[in-house]
């Protein structure tokens, strides 16, 4: 009885090592990944829905919100239906408090 607790106990450990090594890999892999992104986003001067959601930290809904009320300063692209975010307009726009 007492072997086999042990047993249990040291699967149970050893399945708890694994998956938070595992957690710890895609946690570190997501982090480069976002400081990556982030690196080539304050290069950009041209920003898609996507990138200006990350760069300001909000939600992409947020984003789409802010556009349709006119609140966030952006561009149309005529030939499409595509909306994209000029990120020195996005700077003034924050350091003007709106």
């Amino acid at each position: 009885m007492e072997q086999a607790k042990k047993r249990r106990l040291t699967l149970y450990d050893s399945i708890k090592e694994t998956s938070t090594k595992k957690y710890r890999e895609e946690k570190d892999g997501c982090d480069s990944q976002l400081k990556a992104r982030m690196e080539i986003i304050v290069v950009k001067r041209w920003l898609s829905v996507d990138e200006v959601a990350l760069y300001l930290g909000m939600s992409v809904h947020t984003i789409y919100e802010k556009t349709s009320k006119k609140e966030i300063p952006f561009k149309k692209i005529p030939s499409s239906n595509r909306s994209v975010f000029d990120r020195l307009a996005i700077d003034k726009w924050i350091n003007e408090g709106k």
